[in-house]
């Protein structure tokens, strides 16, 4: 059935997405809609309704995502977020150990009214983003001051994100549109899956690549969520419990358990599959 339903709304992305002639490549891809509760493929959780919230303190205890460490075998990544003095993310630091060490470090700055301007890397390039009527339209990627690339993003009737279509610039000086990727919920706001089709300039068609799509989710708090297409906006307000990768025609299916404080939070997750375990742990100022 989830295959069914996968195809079912994988063809109407497409179509929405297909609406757009040649000419047009340039402009927003049209959004499309949430699945109803009816759509949700069985073994799912039925949302309990309402989305779960983030509060600065529980009971005294503070939910302030501080870090995550995941680990599987001789393998780590981590990160660790700060925040200024509006409680907004300032600087997010990464390390990876694969098992060769990597580190960087992402910078956020906000304009006067508190909405998110830019984000800076440890090598100096930058991500500048373009709001309107109160939502990110467009992330403009820099490389040495110039745009190499840029985003523009749509949203659905319920003001969640939608579509992020991939533009790169071409030697010849023009924009080309490289991919879409494609997001749908479920009727309590989580996300349900992301699909992400290539753009064929020959066929003027898109074609599937790669999609991650969440089965489930439990009624907790989630601090550190898995998907964020837009530093700061909200995807996953609950724990998923079940999520499956596809590339091409493979797909790698995880199942995740928890380690919950009492008042929801979680303090680790610990993730399987077919190729192996990992497990993630989490600490909050």
């Amino acid at each position: 059935m989830r295959t069914q339903l996968l195809k079912t709304l994988s063809l109407a992305g497409i179509a929405a997405v297909m609406l757009v002639s040649c000419e047009d490549l340039n402009e927003p891809i049209k959004p499309t809609h949430l699945p109803q509760t009816n759509d949700i493929p069985k073994g799912s959780v039925t949302p309990p309704g309402g989305q779960a919230g983030n509060p600065d303190s529980e009971n005294g205890v503070t939910t302030i995502a501080k870090s995550y460490r995941t680990v599987s075998g001789n393998w780590v990544a981590a990160r660790n977020y700060e925040y200024n003095s509006t409680g907004k993310v300032s600087k997010i630091t990464w390390r990876s150990e694969t098992p060769f060490v990597q580190t960087g470090s992402y910078t956020y700055e906000y304009d006067q009214e508190g909405k998110l301007s830019a984000m800076t890397d440890n090598f100096g390039d930058e991500e500048q983003f373009v709001w309107e009527n109160g939502k990110v339209v467009r992330k403009n990627i820099l490389t040495n001051g110039s745009i190499e690339e840029y985003k523009s993003y749509t949203y659905n009737e319920q003001g969640l994100l939608a579509n992020a279509a991939d533009y790169y610039l071409r030697h010849e000086g023009y924009y080309a549109l490289r991919g879409v990727v494609e997001y749908l919920y479920y009727t309590d706001g989580n996300l349900y899956t992301s699909m992400y089709y290539v753009y064929n300039v020959n066929s003027n068609s898109f074609e599937f690549n790669s999609s991650k799509t969440y089965d489930s989710y439990i009624d907790s708090p989630n601090p550190f969520p898995m998907e964020e297409a837009i530093p700061g906006v909200v995807m996953q307000s609950k724990l998923p419990s079940s999520h499956s990768v596809t590339i091409g025609k493979q797909t790698i299916n995880y199942s995740f358990s928890y380690e919950l404080r009492s008042d929801g939070y979680p303090l680790s997750r610990f993730a399987s599959s077919e190729y192996g375990n990992e497990r993630t742990t989490y600490q909050y100022y």
